[in-house]
């Protein structure tokens, strides 16, 4: 997955192709892994209370929705096809 480069601004949101939603760390620690031994940069995003604390496995993070879905096209037809984009304000 091609990844631009973000400036991390307070307040700046970025949108991010999340391939799985996990309840436990252990879980996505190792989703993580088997994504990098694909060669797909994964990591860790923590969803706020109102996504019930949610952990997030992101592979990919873009400055545009646009960026974001384009992406998600790919990423949805070769790697996960149940990845989403989530919104995540820093």
């Amino acid at each position: 997955i091609k990844q631009p480069k973000t400036l991390n601004n307070s307040g700046q949101t970025t949108y991010e192709i999340i391939a799985a939603s996990l309840n436990r760390q252990a879980d996505a620690e190792k989703i993580i892994k088997n994504f990098k031994s694909l060669g797909v940069n994964a990591n860790i995003i923590y969803a706020p209370k109102k996504r019930r604390n949610k952990i997030l496995v992101s592979i990919g993070s873009f400055n545009t929705p646009a960026a974001a879905e384009a992406e998600l096209v790919r990423v949805r037809k070769k790697i996960e096809k149940g990845a989403y984009i989530y919104n995540k304000t820093n």
